[in-house]
C-alpha cells in the first residue's frame, strides 16, 4: 500500500481523514512543529505525540491497521480512549499472528469495537470472543504506478521472508529448501541474517553454552544483573549490533533448572527449531537477489515473472495474503498453496494456480511453463477478478459501510435523533434502462439496512442526451431509440419501483434538476452511489453478498385483483403455467427454442394446466402468427410491471429463460419459477465469465431464491425442459401435503 493510500479512498466517500504512519517519528515530530508543539519533537516520544495528535483531531473512529495493532498495544489504546472524545469507536483491520503462546486474543483485542478481517476463519475467532467483525479480505492498491516489464525473463519469482528464524514460516522455510534445486526460481527478500555471521539462532545457541559453562562456579544474582549489561555495552564493542543483541538478552527470561540457567527468548517461543538449520541464502546463494522496497519497483519486478510463488504462514486463518493481490492485481500468474477459503476470493485454478505439496508445487511450475496460453488466461482472469472486486477502494467501501453503521448506532445511544434517508440515484447517463434496474433497487435497499437509515428515496435520472445514451451499440439503438427509452424510463425503472413497499420515487426528467440539493423531510441525507457512476454489477454483487437483506418485489392489491378476474375466465380451476418469451431482434441466439416449447407446452395435460403466453414487448404485434399464438396471451403485462408480478405471483409456476424480465421476477419470493438458458458463451452478458463477476455462482441458483425456485444452467431443449417441469412439481407437491400436514 502507499501511504495515504487508505486515506484517499475513505476520504472521497465523504469522510475527513488524518492517516498517521505511527512509529514514524521523523513524519510525528513533523506534525509536532507544524502545531506548535516543538518541545514534544524534542522529546521524540512517538505515542505522546499520538495523544496530542488524537486530542487535536477529535476522531469519531480510532481505525488501527493491521501491524499498526502491535505498536498501538491495548495498554496504549486504553490510554487514548481517555483523551478521546466520548463514544469514539476503536475499530481495526487484522490479518497477522499473535503468538497465542504469548498472547490471547481476548485481553489484547477486547477493548475494540469492531474488527475487519482477512479471513473467515479470523472472523469466527473475534466472533467466538463476543468482539463484533467482519471479514473483507486483503487487497491490490492499483493507484501505485507500475511500468510493465517488456519482457518476463523469470521463470519463477518469489519475494518476501524465505521463513528462517520465524517459526510461524516454518513450512514456507522447509518447501523453499525443497524445491529451489529443482525449478528456475529467483528469491528476492528477506532471509534473516543473511548477511551477517552472527544469526539470532547463534545468539541464542552461544548465550545457553556461555552460561552452562559458566552457571555452576557463579549465583544467579550475578547472570541477572550482569547479562544485560554484557549484553548492551559488551555487545557493542566486540560485535557492533547493540540493539539486536542487547534486546535479545534484555528480554530474556532467566529460570533455573538445578545447576543449569537457561535463556527463553520472549519474541517467539519456538524460535528454537532454526538453532541448528541454515538460512536459505546461505544453502542457495545464487538464486538470491537484493529485496526491493520501493512499491512500484517491487509490482514491476512481479511482472517479470511468468509465474510467482506464494506460501502462507503456518496458520489456517491465514488466507489470501496480501501477495495474492499484488500478484493478480498486475495480472502475473498465481501459484499459491491451497488454503479452501482462497475460493472465496479467487476461482482456484482459474484465476489462480495452487498447490497442496513441494511436489505437486514443482509439477505445476513445470505445467504452467509448458502451456503458455493457460498460464496467461489465468493471470488474465485473476487480474480482472482482483480489479473488479479486491482493490482498496472495494475494501474501504466496506469499511465504510460498516464504520457509518457503527456511529450511527452510537449516535442513536447516545440521543441523536435526526432521521437519516438514503437518497439511490440510478442514473442512466452510464446505467442501463433496463430490468437491471431491479438489482440497483434491491441493492439500495440494503445499503439502507447497512447506513442505519429509516427511508429510502429513490430518484431515476435520464442520461444527458437521451437520443444518444453512452454505451449503446448501433444496432440496439435502432431497436430501442430515445422515444424508446424514454417509454422504457416510465415504464420499467419507475414501475419497478412502485413493487418495493415504502419507497419514494423521483422521476427526473432532465440534469436541470440535481437530487444531492433536495431537502428530504429536514432529514440527513445520504447519497448512494456516492462515488460517481459505478458499473451495474456492483449492484448484482452487493446483492448476492448480502441474501438475507434483500427485500424482493411485490405486487400491489389491485393488480392482483385484476388478474384473478381475468384468470378465473381462463383458467376454470386449473393450474396456471406461464411462459415468458424472449424474442428480440439483438443477440438472438439467447431466445426461446420454439420448436421446445411447442412441443413441452402441447404435451401438457389441458385438463389440469392451463397455459398463458407473456410475449416480448417488442413482438406482441407479431405473437398472434407465432407457432405459439393459439395459447391465451396477456398482453397487458407486456406494459405493466405491476400486472406482469400479479401474474406471475398467482401462477402455479412460470418457465423462463434469462431475460430482463424474468430476472427482476426472479428476485421475488413469491413467484414460483423455472429459469433456462442463462449461459450463452458468445454473448458478453451471458458469457460464464460476466456471470462469475455478477456475483453469481455457475451451476448453483442463487442463495436468495426459494425451495421453489431454480435457475437451470442448460440451454431449453423438450427433454431439460420436460425433466425439470417434472421434479419441480413433485417438490411442489411435497411442500403443499406438508404444509397441509
Amino acid at each position: 500500500m502507499l501511504p495515504g493510500g487508505w486515506a484517499d479512498t475513505v476520504e472521497v466517500q465523504g469522510c475527513e481523514v488524518q492517516d498517521i504512519l505511527y512509529p514514524d517519528i521523523g513524519l510525528l515530530c513533523h506534525w509536532a512543529r507544524e502545531h506548535g508543539l516543538n518541545q514534544l519533537a524534542v522529546n521524540a516520544d512517538p505515542f505522546i505525540i499520538l495523544e496530542a495528535m488524537v486530542a487535536d483531531f477529535k476522531p469519531d473512529v480510532v481505525f488501527i491497521y493491521a501491524g499498526g495493532l502491535f505498536h498501538i498495544t491495548r495498554k496504549k489504546r486504553d490510554a487514548l480512549r481517555i483523551i478521546a472524545a466520548k463514544g469514539t469507536l476503536f475499530v481495526g483491520l487484522w490479518g497477522d499472528e499473535l503468538c497465542e503462546k504469548l498472547y490471547e486474543y481476548g485481553p489484547y483485542f477486547g477493548d475494540l469495537d469492531f474488527v475487519f478481517t482477512t479471513s473467515e476463519a479470523y472472523t469466527k475467532k473475534f466472533e467466538a470472543l463476543g468482539i463484533p467483525s467482519r471479514n473483507i479480505g486483503n487487497s491490490f492498491d492499483p493507484s501505485i504506478m507500475v511500468t510493465p516489464a517488456l519482457k518476463k525473463d523469470i521463470d519463477v519469482l518469489f519475494c518476501g521472508s524465505t521463513g528462517f528464524g520465524q517459526p510461524e514460516h516454518f513450512n514456507r522455510y522447509n518447501v523453499l529448501k525443497n524445491v529451489i534445486p529443482r525449478i528456475n526460481i529467483r528469491l528476492y527478500g528477506n532471509d534473516a541474517r543473511n548477511k551477517n555471521w552472527l544469526s539470532k539462532a547463534k545468539i541464542l545457541q552461544f548465550s545457553k553454552v556461555l552460561i552452562l559453562k559458566c552457571g555452576m562456579i557463579l549465583p544467579m544474582a550475578f547472570f541477572k544483573t550482569v547479562t544485560p549489561l554484557l549484553a548492551s555495552r559488551l555487545g557493542t564493542f566486540f560485535f557492533g549490533r547493540a540493539s539486536e543483541i542487547g534486546k535479545l538478552f534484555i528480554n530474556a527470561k532467566v529460570t533455573g533448572i538445578g545447576p543449569w540457567i537457561l535463556f527463553e527468548d520472549r519474541a517467539h517461543p519456538d524460535v528454537g527449531i532454526y538453532d541448528f538449520l541454515k538460512p536459505l541464502s546461505k544453502i542457495y546463494p545464487k538464486v538470491f537477489f537484493k529485496p526491493v522496497v520501493n512499491g512500484s519497483e517491487y509490482l514491476t519486478l512481479l511482472t517479470r515473472a511468468k509465474v510467482v510463488l506464494n506460501i502462507h504462514r503456518d496458520e489456517l486463518a491465514d488466507v489470501g495474503n496480501i501477495r495474492c493481490y499484488e500478484t493478480t492485481g498486475v495480472g502475473v500468474c498465481l501459484l499459491t498453496d491451497r488454503r479452501n477459503e482462497i475460493a472465496d476470493r479467487f476461482v482456484p485454478d482459474v484465476e489462480l494456480s495452487t498447490f497442496e505439496s513441494a511436489d505437486e508445487l514443482v509439477e505445476k511450475v513445470s505445467y504452467l511453463l509448458s502451456h503458455d496460453a493457460e498460464r496467461e488466461e489465468i493471470a488474465a482472469a485473476g487480474q480482472r477478478r482482483c480489479l473488479a472486486e479486491h482493490t482498496v477502494m472495494h475494501r474501504s467501501k466496506i469499511i465504510v459501510e460498516e464504520l457509518r453503521k457503527l456511529v450511527a448506532i452510537k449516535d442513536a445511544s447516545i440521543g441523536a435523533s435526526r432521521q437519516r434517508v438514503l437518497l439511490a440515484k440510478y442514473n442512466t447517463q452510464g446505467q442501463p434502462i433496463s430490468y437491471d434496474v431491479s438489482f440497483f433497487l434491491q441493492a439500495a435497499e440494503i445499503k439502507r439496512q447497512q447506513l442505519g437509515c429509516s427511508r429510502l428515496v429513490v430518484a431515476m435520472l435520464p442520461p444527458e442526451d437521451i437520443h444518444n445514451q453512452p454505451g449503446v451499440a448501433a444496432d440496439v439503438n435502432e431497436i430501442v431509440d430515445g422515444h424508446a427509452r424514454g417509454f422504457r424510463m416510465a415504464h420499467i425503472l419507475v414501475q419497478m419501483t412502485d413493487l418495493m413497499p415504502d419507497v419514494d420515487v423521483l422521476h427526473l426528467k432532465s440534469h436541470k434538476i440535481d437530487p444531492d440539493a433536495l431537502k428530504l423531510y429536514g432529514s440527513e441525507v445520504v447519497i448512494y452511489p456516492d462515488d460517481g457512476i459505478p458499473h451495474h454489477s456492483e449492484y448484482y454483487q452487493l446483492v448476492n453478498k448480502n441474501p438475507e437483506m434483500m427485500q424482493g418485489f411485490e405486487a400491489s392489491l389491485e393488480a392482483h385483483r385484476y388478474i384473478k378476474k381475468w384468470l378465473d375466465q381462463i383458467a376454470k380451476g386449473r393450474k396456471v403455467i406461464t411462459l415468458t418469451l424472449r424474442q428480440y431482434k439483438v443477440d438472438k441466439e439467447r431466445n426461446n427454442d420454439m420448436d421446445a416449447w411447442v412441443q413441452f407446452l402441447e404435451g401438457l395435460d389441458s385438463e389440469e394446466y392451463t397455459v398463458v403466453i407473456i410475449p416480448d414487448t417488442d413482438a406482441v404485434a407479431e405473437f398472434r402468427q407465432s407457432p405459439l399464438g393459439h395459447y391465451p396471451m396477456f398482453e397487458p403485462a407486456c406494459f405493466d410491471v405491476d400486472l406482469r408480478f400479479a401474474l406471475y405471483e398467482q401462477a402455479f409456476l412460470n418457465m423462463f429463460i434469462n431475460n430482463g424480465p424474468c430476472v427482476a421476477a426472479s428476485l421475488s419470493k413469491k413467484i414460483d419459477y423455472l429459469m433456462f438458458k442463462l449461459v450463452v458463451p458468445n454473448v458478453p452478458t451471458t458469457d460464464p465469465k460476466f456471470i462469475k463477476l455478477l456475483g453469481f455462482k455457475i451451476d448453483k441458483t442463487p442463495s436468495y431464491a426459494t425451495p421453489t425456485q431454480k435457475w437451470v444452467w442448460e440451454d431449453d431443449t423438450y427433454e431439460v425442459i420436460q425433466r425439470e417441469f417434472d421434479k419441480m412439481v413433485e417438490a411442489k407437491l411435497k411442500i403443499a401435503s406438508r404444509d397441509v400436514s
